[in-house]
């Protein structure tokens, strides 16, 4: 087998942390409101955080990071915003694990205080992976302005997705009706269809016999 020619390694995590401490600091990608370019926005559905970046979300940003940056060589003003989900069971299932605690047995209000010392820790874990992965995001800054990092728990978000419900509301787009939900017994709430896991188990086969009502027939 022939040796490899490689004899030593060249590249270092500390060469790839100038690069990317580079990129933030200098908002490299910054999206330039002002710009009479073409806007090539990308929609960024945002990660739970409740975890660390697992390979899935980490393989679908990255190919989302190709056509922003293709389409910034291609001359085009590319919107590409960083979003974290801080919503939801994901994030309460998170805070009853790391406390070792149950929601229906906690109060209410120290029981958001510990979800949102799960958030903290996580927001900044998955940021900071991201920024790691040489992402391109617009900006690594939370704030208001197109491009800045977005929190579905934030005052901002959630005017826009009231008002956003408020404006399909008049537009007759939203319907109440009955239906059957997945309920889960050990979280006490309906489930999406997303999050239901569907497993084969052996049962009986049964031969249910009744009478005939007009008939006394079996």
């Amino acid at each position: 087998m022939p040796e490899s020619k490689i004899v030593e390694k060249k590249w270092t995590k500390e060469q790839e942390k100038e690069i990317y401490e580079y990129w933030k600091s200098k908002k490299t990608y910054n999206f330039d409101k002002k710009s009479d370019k073409l806007v090539y926005s990308i929609d960024t559905p945002p990660p739970y955080v409740n975890a660390p970046v697992h390979i899935g979300q980490a393989t679908t940003y990255v190919l989302m990071d190709m056509f922003a940056r293709f389409k910034r060589m291609t001359g085009h003003n590319v919107l590409f915003p960083l979003g974290l989900d801080r919503n939801g069971l994901p994030i309460e299932m998170a805070a009853e694990k790391k406390f070792k605690i149950k929601l229906t047995e906690t109060p209410r209000e120290e029981f958001l205080e510990l979800c949102k010392q799960v958030l903290e820790e996580s927001s900044n874990t998955s940021t900071d992976t991201f920024l790691k992965l040489g992402i391109s995001f617009n900006s690594w800054e939370i704030g208001k302005e197109l491009g800045n990092i977005y929190l579905t728990d934030s005052d901002d978000y959630r005017q826009l997705t009231q008002e956003t419900f408020i404006d399909m509301w008049k537009k007759g787009l939203i319907y109440e009706d009955s239906r059957i939900n997945n309920w889960c017994p050990g979280c006490q709430t309906t489930l999406a269809d997303a999050e239901v896991d569907y497993e084969d188990l052996p049962t009986a086969f049964n031969d249910i016999i009744f009478k005939v009502k007009e008939t006394s027939e079996e």
